[in-house]
């Protein structure tokens, strides 16, 4: 799956006070093969004022990504959304990062070892 929301992700992560950035992932967003799964958050996030948050719109993005299976996808996001946020909101985030990339590193190791799981 095409990750079209990635550059302005890694944008925002550098400026996170971009709101042209920020519109574009969300537009982005709203135009990939998530978007029934995005757009009712993003309804959601808005009602509670959370839509021009950076950081709580890449973390959205991130674990609809894992909840795709898309790991290394979520894992870019969600690294992003890292470098944004406070660190009650980074240490949640780390809670979530940290076993997809175990994951992730299992999957790869298997893959480059050629070990099929039981």
């Amino acid at each position: 799956m095409e990750m079209p929301w990635q550059p302005f992700a890694v944008g925002l992560a550098q400026d996170s006070s971009n709101t042209s950035l920020l519109s574009g992932l969300v537009d982005s967003a709203l135009k990939s093969p998530l978007k029934e799964k995005l757009g009712p958050t993003f309804q959601q996030l808005q009602k509670l004022k959370l839509h021009q948050s950076p950081f709580v719109i890449i973390s959205v993005i991130g674990q609809e990504l894992l909840a795709a299976g898309l790991y290394g996808s979520s894992i870019a996001m969600l690294e992003a959304a890292l470098q944004i946020g406070d660190l009650q909101f980074k240490v949640t985030r780390l809670c979530v990062l940290s076993p997809q990339q175990c994951t992730l590193g299992t999957w790869q190791y298997r893959q480059s070892n050629n070990i099929h799981a039981a």
